[in-house]
């Protein structure tokens, strides 16, 4: 049952929910018997056995919470509150219930969001919540919700690497990494790029730990993949080039392999300022991370003007 003090706002979030309901055709009958019935739910003190006529039209309906859901997390993020919303959102879906699948999917929802409004601990929850449902349907329905699996598993170490548990984090990096790479086998390739964004992570992680030489082993891969993808895809993938080659360039650079580190740097700038160049303004505090990475750089390696030369042109794009 949802407390009384919260009860007009989540009665006005079924409201919302009915009302994208009435602009779609298939669902539209159902609205005011869903707002009904979903009132009802969220008050009883006692859940009941749920009735059969939502049994028959949840699978229908359920994707319409979804997309209310989705349109607060990633429409405008930020908004603070988006997150009640979504809070009330997951009552819903466990009030009514809808299946295991769109559950997951809400809390899901509701830590990417916590998580892009810094409410860290509830963000982390809300992962785990995810995560042991999928957990649960990978083992009801083997193979098929495996990447689900992984993409809560990768964001939930992002979340505990921030909050400095890097160990725990590692070990949900370190999973999210098998999984990709069985179902990357299996699918000839096809998530290649989640395999390279969560060795990403985990050599970040592992080089801010410290552990460079392991760190350097995962970039390196990550660079190896990118470059395939960016031969395969022209274009799609230099973003990600460029910032392996700049976070490859800054562990070369710790590890006193200054060529190299300058080698990659200038590779990574070239790119930049080519997507600079087709999207004016978007990749400008890149081109000038890069810039100033360099110009440290050189300022080590005792070339002092053509540093300053780089410093100058990034304090130029900073501003």
């Amino acid at each position: 049952m949802i407390p009384n003090e919260q009860r007009d706002f989540a009665f006005r979030v079924v409201d919302m929910i009915a009302s994208a309901m009435k602009a779609e055709p298939g669902v539209a009958p159902l609205a005011d018997r869903f707002a009904a019935y979903a009132k009802d739910r969220l008050t009883m003190e006692t859940p009941a056995e749920t009735e059969s006529w939502w049994l028959d039209v949840e699978s229908e309906v359920s994707p319409v919470i979804d997309a209310c859901a989705s349109a607060f997390s990633y429409q405008n993020p930020t908004e603070p509150g988006n997150l009640g919303v979504l809070q009330v959102l997951v009552l819903i879906g466990q009030a009514l219930p809808v299946s295991l699948r769109f559950q997951a999917r809400l809390w899901f929802v509701l830590g990417h969001t916590a998580r892009d409004q810094h409410q860290r601990q509830l963000a982390v929850a809300a992962h785990i919540q995810a995560l042991n449902i999928y957990r649960q349907l990978d083992l009801d329905f083997p193979s098929q919700f495996r990447s689900y699996v992984a993409s809560t598993l990768n964001n939930l170490g992002a979340l505990l690497s921030d909050i400095g548990e890097q160990k725990v984090a590692q070990q949900y990096y370190e999973e999210a990494l098998q999984i990709y790479r069985q179902v990357d086998l299996e699918y000839a390739g096809r998530f290649r790029r989640e395999v390279a964004m969560t060795l990403n992570n985990l050599g970040n992680l592992l080089s801010t730990r410290g552990e460079r030489s392991t760190a350097k082993w995962h970039y390196e891969e990550v660079l190896s993949i990118y470059r395939q993808l960016d031969q395969e895809y022209p274009g799609e993938f230099r973003h990600d080039l460029a910032m392996t080659l700049n976070n490859l360039g800054n562990l070369l650079s710790d590890e006193g392999q200054r060529q190299a580190a300058k080698k990659h740097f200038e590779e990574a700038l070239v790119i930049r300022r080519k997507l600079d160049q087709e999207y004016p303004g978007q990749f400008r505090s890149d081109v000038a991370r890069t810039l100033n990475n360099l110009g440290n750089l050189l300022g080590d390696m005792g070339q002092r003007q053509a540093a300053n030369e780089n410093y100058e042109e990034a304090l130029a794009l900073y501003r």
